[in-house]
C-alpha cells in the first residue's frame, strides 16, 4: 500500500480495518474510478483529490459511482484538506506567490439543483483542514504562529461565513492544534503536538451548544514529530460513533484506533 492510500481512513472508521488488511480489496471504494491523495465523504457523495486536477465529486448510482462535478479554485496550486456534507463542500488550498510566500485559502462550494458545483465563497486565511457538520464550517489552524486553533463559522444570508467561536487547545503547551480535525454529531476530535513532540488527539463534546474538552488520546506507538519530517505524523482521522481511527504517513500500513 503506498502512502497515498492512507486517506481511505477518512471514508469511515468502520471501513478502515478492511482497507488496511486487504489493501483496498473487497472494499467499496475500489469501485471508484480514481483514487487520490485525499478523500472525504458524507455517505452519498465522495470528494477525491489526486494532485493532478481539481477535486472531483462522485455520487453513488446504483452499485457504482459516477463523476458529478469538479471543485474549481482558480488561485489554488494545491488542496490539502477538504470535506463534503449534502450540497456543500469545502477545501483548504494554498497558492505560491511570486515572492515565494505561501498563502492559504478556505473555499466553499455549493451544489445546484442540476447537480453542478460552483464556488460559493472564499477567504484568504491560515488553514490546514476543514470540516462541515450541522451547517457549520470548521477551519483548523486558524490561529497565528504554531499555536493554531479551530474556527467555527456559520453561514450568513449572503452566502458568506461568519466566525461564531474559536476552539483552542486545552493545554497551552500543545502546538499545531487543529491541523487535522473531524466532527460527527456532538463530538469533535483534533490533532496537536505535545511539548515532548508526540502526537495527541483532543476530544471535545458539545453540551447545550458549547464545545467542552472531554479528554486526550495519545497514540504511543507513533514516532515523535520532527522538523526533519514535518508531515510524518497524524495525517488522517476518522470518527464513527465511539470509534476513532488515525493514520500517519511514517507508516502507511499501520493505524491506531481508540474506543471512546
Amino acid at each position: 500500500m503506498s502512502p497515498g492510500h492512507r486517506h481511505a481512513f477518512t471514508v469511515s472508521a468502520s471501513l478502515l480495518f478492511a482497507t488496511v488488511a486487504l489493501a483496498q480489496v473487497q472494499h467499496e471504494v475500489d469501485r471508484l474510478p480514481v483514487f487520490g491523495v485525499d478523500l472525504a465523504t458524507d455517505g452519498q457523495a465522495v470528494l477525491i483529490y489526486d494532485r493532478e486536477s481539481d477535486p472531483v465529486v462522485h455520487v453513488r448510482q446504483g452499485d457504482s459511482w459516477i463523476e458529478q462535478g469538479r471543485l474549481v479554485q482558480p488561485t489554488a496550486d494545491d488542496h490539502y484538506g477538504m470535506d463534503i456534507e449534502g450540497d456543500l463542500a469545502a477545501t483548504c488550498s494554498r497558492q505560491q506567490l511570486p515572492d515565494s510566500v505561501l498563502v492559504s485559502w478556505v473555499t466553499v462550494y455549493r451544489r445546484a439543483a442540476d447537480g453542478g458545483w460552483s464556488l460559493s465563497s472564499e477567504s484568504q486565511e491560515p488553514c490546514d483542514d476543514v470540516a462541515l457538520a450541522d451547517g457549520r464550517l470548521y477551519v483548523g489552524r486558524t490561529g497565528t504562529g504554531i499555536e493554531g486553533g479551530i474556527g467555527i463559522h456559520v453561514e450568513t444570508g449572503d452566502g458568506s461565513w461568519s466566525l461564531e467561536t474559536t476552539l483552542v487547545a486545552p493545554d497551552p503547551d500543545h502546538a499545531f492544534f487543529g491541523a487535522r480535525l473531524v466532527v460527527e454529531g456532538d463530538r469533535l476530535v483534533a490533532t496537536a503536538i505535545r511539548w515532548d513532540d508526540h502526537s495527541v488527539l483532543h476530544v471535545f463534546v458539545r453540551e447545550d451548544g458549547v464545545w467542552r474538552p472531554e479528554g486526550e488520546l495519545v497514540p504511543d506507538d507513533l514516532p515523535p514529530w520532527s522538523l526533519d519530517r514535518p508531515d510524518d505524523w497524524l495525517t488522517s482521522i476518522a470518527l464513527d460513533g465511539s470509534l476513532v481511527a488515525v493514520g500517519d504517513r511514517s507508516d502507511p500500513l499501520s493505524c491506531t484506533c481508540f474506543i471512546l
